[in-house]
This record gives C-alpha cells, structure tokens and sequence, in this order.
C-alpha cells in the first residue's frame, strides 16, 4: 500500500505509477496504475491519537481524528462521512463541533453527517473505538480509513494500520 498526494493544478491530468524493487540481482516492477485527476473541493487526514506506536490492545479503547478541510471557494453542505474499520475495531461514538459551535454525535455506528463546511474551514471528527476483545497468542491486522461524499464525489481519507495484541501478549 502507498498514497500519492496530488499538488494543486493537476485537474484534468494522467498520473501513472508503478513501483520497482530490487532484492540482490532480482527486480520486480508491479503493473502500471493510471489515474485520472479531477479537481477536489474536500481534503481528508487521519490520526492516530493514543496508538502511536502502532500497537492497539484488545479491550482498550483509542481516539482518532479525521480533519475534513474545504479547499474550494464556497461553502460545502451535506458531507456524508463513514469511517471504516477492520472488524475488531469497534465505533462507539463519532463527534464534531461545527462552525457554529454546536456538538453534532453519533453513537455506535460508522457515519456522521456534517451539515456544513465554510470556505476554507477545517471541521474536527473524532473518533472513539474499542478493541473486541481476543485471547489467543496472535496479533492482528487492524485498518481504519475514512470517506466522505459531496454531490455524489467520493474523497478518501490516508489509511492507518495497526496491530492489535491480545490480552496474552501484553
């Protein structure tokens, strides 16, 4: 997995990418991905806020944040914004504060609706989640992203991965 940040004035361009890796005398070259780039009004970056080491533990709970920014010139309305996780990681609440200083929550689901967006304006989602809680001596591979969609475009947010250890393993 890797991401590719697009600059500004790249709409209505091509952008191919391929990835090359030498081990010793062996290179491997993946196959060419092309994407096309239109322009794009939303910006999304997740964090971690208590998993920074990239460990998680089975039940526990950890934050995260998801930074929505308007980059265009005029208000967006109606951001339809779903959170999705690896299914050991569990929602429990999902909040923000909105430019009118009013606390919009969901409880145990994946999406919030946010009604609006100024110009400019970077909205503030946090995340609560708890790790279901396994007792076996493995780790598992947990993934959390973010998406939201404005007038049927759909922007996707960076993509934290993690591990998550049993109680056995602390």
């Amino acid at each position: 997995y890797y991401e590719v940040k697009v600059n500004e004035g790249m709409a209505e361009r091509e952008i191919n990418n391929k990835v090359t890796t030498q081990y010793g005398d062996v290179v491997k070259t993946s196959n060419e991905v092309k994407t096309s780039v239109s322009d794009g009004d939303l910006e999304l970056k997740l964090i971690s806020v208590d998993a920074d080491d990239g460990i998680v533990k089975s039940g526990y709970g950890y934050r995260y944040v998801l930074y929505v920014t308007n980059k265009s010139n005029k208000d967006i309305k109606n951001v339809k914004t779903t959170i999705n996780t690896s299914n050991i990681l569990n929602i429990s609440e999902i909040y923000y504060i909105d430019s009118e200083n009013h606390a919009n929550m969901v409880e145990n689901t994946n999406s919030i609706d946010i009604d609006k967006i100024l110009s400019g304006e970077t909205i503030e989602v946090s995340i609560y989640t708890t790790v279901s809680i396994f007792n076996d001596e493995t780790s598992k591979d947990v993934s959390i992203t973010a998406n939201s969609v404005v007038n049927d475009k759909k922007y996707t947010s960076n993509e934290i991965n993690l591990k998550a250890r049993s109680n056995l393993l602390l």
